[in-house]
């Protein structure tokens, strides 16, 4: 793990006088945005929750895709009796022409309940169709990472999610495991939300650990990031990004490559090596080390060239949010370095901080808009504290990113 890169410390006073500049003015450091942090410090219906993927959906509006959320009450910064956690949540508005914050009125949240409508639970649910078989039965459910509108070979787009099988280990707060990987696709996005019927696939190339066994493969999973290829002849392609956890050792960033037509078919995918692809996960390189498992890759421009961002919180539930860049997806990344310090954890509290991605669609120019989530290890407190387990935003320049490796892989 990798944290020898020098953090620079801003004084809270200067950081106050950045943070209330005007939104048009350019940033020279990462500072906070509580605009959009109002969106979600929210009272009634989804008040809480983690993960927070976003990705555009037609015809002008962001899906958020969050993984645990509280459906309930907040009065007086607690939430209320009666407060229930669904596994996952999505909310959705329309992305605003000036890049800023929507009205957190026009935020619609979605997610499943039981037909009587009294209780909430998650918006999708593993299919037992996909347990293989003779699989003992354990409890079970999805967290939805990232996902992308893509073109479907009979035409017209579909909405693919990609989804973390998780399974209960124990009643501790920690108690659960990966489990395993599966897609959702949404046929027609397009439509009323209320009426996607998603449809699931295994992902066969995700390799979950056991819960004990001395001989543990490494721990395979895929979605943390999804992007369009960039490479010509290959536009329709998309680049899945996952995270490999090698029984000893940091966790890895992989990478794989699928058409968008073909995505459900496990045949089609193809893993990146340290030069080239292949048809075998055994193959698959470390393209950097480090990594947490969720993290995004955004593609932005500098100059003439190609600028690849990886943002993640600091392992080992570390306090700061670092970047790597690259000037290509496949590396070689740069060092990761430190470029918001999270305030306010407190270790009394049992307070931590994770999560930390990009959401590009809602960056201004020249900037990422990251959010990140700070909980508690002490249940009681995240069930009821208001003020945490929800995002929270930061404004992060292109001017403090670190300067990538010279080299370029093809």
């Amino acid at each position: 793990m990798s944290r020898h890169t020098a953090f620079v410390i801003v004084s809270s006073v200067i950081l106050t006088m950045v943070a209330s500049a005007r939104a048009d003015e350019p940033l020279t450091a990462a500072v906070p945005d509580p605009s959009w942090d109002a969106v979600f410090d929210r009272a009634d219906g989804w008040i809480g929750g983690d993960a927070i993927y976003t990705t555009p959906l037609p015809p002008g509006d962001v899906l958020w895709l969050f993984a645990d959320s509280y459906i309930g009450r907040v009065r007086d910064g607690r939430r209320q009796p009666g407060t229930r956690m669904v596994n996952n949540a999505l909310a959705r508005h329309a992305i605003s022409k000036t890049v800023g914050p929507p009205d957190p009125q026009m935020v619609r949240f979605q997610w499943g309940s039981t037909p009587d409508d009294a209780k909430p639970k998650a918006w999708i649910e593993p299919d037992p169709a996909l347990r293989p078989a003779g699989q003992p039965g354990a409890e079970e459910w999805y967290w939805v990472a990232d996902g992308i509108v893509a073109p479907r070979a009979t035409g017209g787009d579909r909405l693919v999610l990609f989804l973390w099988l998780i399974a209960r280990t124990g009643n501790e707060v920690m108690g659960f495991r990966a489990a395993g990987n599966s897609l959702a696709i949404v046929d027609n996005p397009a439509v009323d939300w209320s009426n996607w019927r998603p449809k699931q696939f295994a992902i066969t190339h995700a390799i979950p650990a056991p819960v004990v066994d001395t001989r543990r493969k490494p721990e395979i999973v895929w979605g943390s990031e999804v992007v369009r290829s960039t490479e010509p002849g290959s536009e329709n392609a998309l680049l899945v990004f996952g995270y490999r956890q090698p029984q000893q050792g940091a966790t890895q960033l992989v990478l794989a490559r699928v058409s968008a037509e073909a995505i459900e078919q496990m045949d089609q995918w193809q893993f990146r090596t340290a030069d080239h692809w292949s048809a075998n996960t055994n193959n698959l390189a470390s393209l950097a080390e480090g990594l947490t498992t969720e993290f995004s890759v955004t593609r932005m421009g500098r100059g003439d060239q190609p600028l690849w961002v990886l943002v993640q919180s600091e392992p080992w539930f570390g306090t700061k949010i670092l970047v790597r860049t690259a000037r290509s997806a496949y590396g070689p990344w740069s060092s990761p370095k430190p470029i918001y310090q999270v305030p306010d954890i407190q270790p009394a509290k049992k307070h931590f901080t994770y999560a930390a991605k990009a959401h590009p669609e809602l960056s201004r120019a020249g900037e990422l808009l990251v959010s990140y989530v700070v909980n508690s290890f002490d249940f009681g407190e995240s069930s009821t504290n208001a003020s945490i387990y929800r995002p929270r935003f930061v404004r992060v320049p292109a001017s403090v990113l670190p300067e990538p490796p010279a080299e370029v892989r093809n």
